[in-house]
């Protein structure tokens, strides 16, 4: 006989439903992810006993549980003791998995109805009914089950991971640096509502060395907004000058040059014929150590043989390109 091990627990005491609750007679399912559910009857003080659920996704920290979830609240109170010292209730509950996907749940349970006619020995007059329902993952809000960062060279590719989407319009990639406020860089459509597990990816490309920070901002159809956990990651400077060859070459009539400097300084990024006079001054400023990349458009002059230049400290690179028309 093989033996069990415990591997998570929690509470499900109904303080979230109002001050003094007491929870009773609960029923539990978990599904093909590993999601649970715990349907049960809950009353206090100031609310009739009712039927209600709790759950948790796979991905949540240990020993917590989602809050409680109302499926009919209770609409009188209720005594029913059948001549006995207790006050008993219904005894039936249940919640099971939807055979139909493995995923989306049913729960059956019981409040306290509307009080009757006094019936029994001695006549008592509380009456309870019995209350199912579907919980379909849906119901429940975007679960972002993972949010990574990795770097290569000067692209910070983002990927992350969701087990089911509720009303998701997208997700706004936010990036920070240092201390500096977010900004957006970037968009990735959502899914709508699924209850499929669902992969997303941005690339945050050419990105100037230093510390960065990164988050996402989930975005319902309604406005509603959600915020991910943060990723850092450092970017290092490139090790020395280089300037590439421009991309496509020839072209017609723009083209991409790169270039990537190891250290803070000034830098010029100009075009020149071949008569030696410049036609086009691309960069002329100061920049921090990074790799760049200029967009060269070329539309307003003859098809012919450019020369361009990078010139930063000491350094100084000359390539040539063709444009033809």
């Amino acid at each position: 006989m093989g033996s069990t091990t415990l591997t998570d627990q929690g509470d499900v005491g109904g303080e979230d439903i109002a001050s003094g609750t007491f929870t009773f007679f609960p029923a539990i399912a978990v599904n093909i992810n590993e999601d649970v559910i715990i349907g049960f009857s809950a009353s206090a003080p100031t609310i009739f006993p009712g039927a209600y659920y709790a759950g948790r996704f796979v991905g949540d920290p240990a020993g917590t549980v989602n809050p409680s979830v109302v499926v009919r609240a209770g609409l009188d109170y209720y005594v029913r003791t059948f001549g006995e010292s207790r006050n008993r209730w219904g005894d039936y509950t249940g919640a099971s998995v939807d055979p139909n996907d493995d995923k989306s749940f049913w729960i059956f349970n019981e409040y306290a109805s509307t009080r009757g006619s006094p019936t029994g020995i001695p006549p008592e007059d509380g009456r309870w009914g019995t209350v199912y329902a579907h919980v379909p993952l849906s119901d429940l809000p975007v679960e972002l089950t993972s949010f990574a960062a990795t770097v290569d060279e000067a692209d910070v590719t983002l990927s992350w991971s969701t087990a089911t989407e509720t009303n998701n319009q997208g997700f706004e990639i936010q990036r920070s640096k240092a201390e500096n406020e977010y900004e957006k860089i970037g968009y990735v459509p959502g899914h709508g509502t699924t209850t499929e597990i669902q992969t997303y990816s941005y690339t945050d490309s050419k990105v100037a060395s230093g510390n960065y920070t990164y988050r996402l901002k989930q975005i319902d159809y309604d406005g509603t907004i959600d915020y991910s956990n943060e990723v850092a990651v450092e970017v290092t400077a490139p090790l020395e000058f280089v300037l590439e060859q421009n991309y496509p070459n020839p072209f017609n009539p723009s083209t991409l040059i790169k270039y990537s400097i190891p250290e803070n300084g000034f830098v010029n990024l100009d075009v020149y014929n071949l008569l030696g006079e410049k036609v086009a001054s691309l960069v002329n400023s100061v920049q921090e150590a990074g790799r760049y990349e200029v967009n060269f458009d070329a539309s307003e002059l003859a098809s012919s043989i450019y020369v361009y230049s990078l010139k930063s400290g000491s350094f100084n690179s000359v390539k040539k390109m063709l444009l033809m028309k």
